[in-house]
This record gives structure tokens, C-alpha cells and sequence, in this order.
């Protein structure tokens, strides 16, 4: 931003000088009338920069309240999500690449835990977007032949304790 004032003061300073050497050439302007041109261009260079900075601090300003935005709908989400009974045993992260979207990853224990976690975020406050990268976890259930399995794995450790 600097740079860009410094080079326009430099381009108003080089038009300056031209026009001074044209002028020298047509004829003589007074001392009062050089000083003249030449603060009103250096006004008009000024203008122009500040305009510029505006515009820029704009800019920032706006990317900035979108963040800070953002930041209050994850925090939101986090709290419901982690409070929630029907999520235990789930392991959720959330970002919010942009205002008012969320993006769920990880996994949950069961396809109903998933629609649990995509309604409780598309119910919170400012958010208008949910996108489920979320995954079911595989059932791990004992059938009735690895708990017979288990049940002979302890009796054999049981019968070497003894001998």
C-alpha cells in the first residue's frame, strides 16, 4: 500500500516535470501557477491512494467478521454435537471452510447416529450448509462361536496356571 503511494507520487512528480519542460518551451508560467499544478496533482495522487487503502482495509475488514462468523458457528455446533446423548462413541470434527458451512468428518458407531449428527448441526444458528464426510463404524458383535472361542482360550490359560 505504501509502495503503490510512493509510486504514484512518483508518476505525479514525473508528469510535473514534464509538463514544466513543455511549459518552458510555450511560455513562461509564473512561480505561483507552478506550485499550483503541482500540489493539485500531488492532491489528486494523494486521493487516489487513500481511496485505494480504503478499499483495501474494506477488504480485510470483511474477510476478517467472516472468520470471527465462522469460528461462532463451530463452536456452536462443537457444544451440540458433544453434548449430545445420542453421539457417544463418536468421533466428530467439524470445519467450517466458509459462513454458514459445516463439514462433519469421522466416524460414528451407527447409521442413526450419522442423521442424528447431520440434523443437529443443519438445526444450529447460522448454519445454512452441511456437508457429511462422516462414517459408519463396522458392528463389532461376539457370535456365540468366538465367545466359545474365548471361553476355551481362558480355560487353557486357567489349566497351565495350575500345573
Amino acid at each position: 500500500m505504501v509502495r503503490t503511494t510512493r509510486v504514484r507520487v512518483a508518476s505525479a512528480v514525473a508528469v510535473l516535470v514534464m509538463s514544466a519542460a513543455s511549459a518552458s518551451a510555450q511560455e513562461p508560467r509564473t512561480t505561483t501557477e507552478k506550485i499550483k499544478d503541482s500540489a493539485s496533482s500531488a492532491a489528486g495522487s494523494v486521493k487516489r491512494g487513500v481511496n485505494s487503502a480504503g478499499d483495501a482495509i474494506k477488504n480485510k475488514y470483511n474477510q476478517a467478521k467472516d472468520h470471527v462468523a465462522a469460528m461462532g458457528i463451530e463452536s456452536r455446533v462443537y457444544s451440540r454435537l458433544h453434548w449430545d446423548k445420542g453421539l457417544i462413541g463418536s468421533k466428530i470434527e467439524l470445519s467450517s471452510p466458509r459462513a454458514g458451512s459445516v463439514v462433519l468428518t469421522g466416524t460414528v458407531p451407527d447409521a442413526k447416529a450419522q442423521a442424528k449428527a447431520i440434523l443437529v448441526t443443519n438445526e444450529t444458528v447460522g448454519v445454512t450448509e452441511v456437508i457429511d464426510h462422516l462414517t459408519v463404524q463396522a458392528a463389532t458383535t461376539t457370535t456365540t462361536d468366538d465367545a466359545a472361542a474365548v471361553k476355551e482360550v481362558k480355560e487353557v490359560k486357567e489349566v497351565k496356571e495350575v500345573k
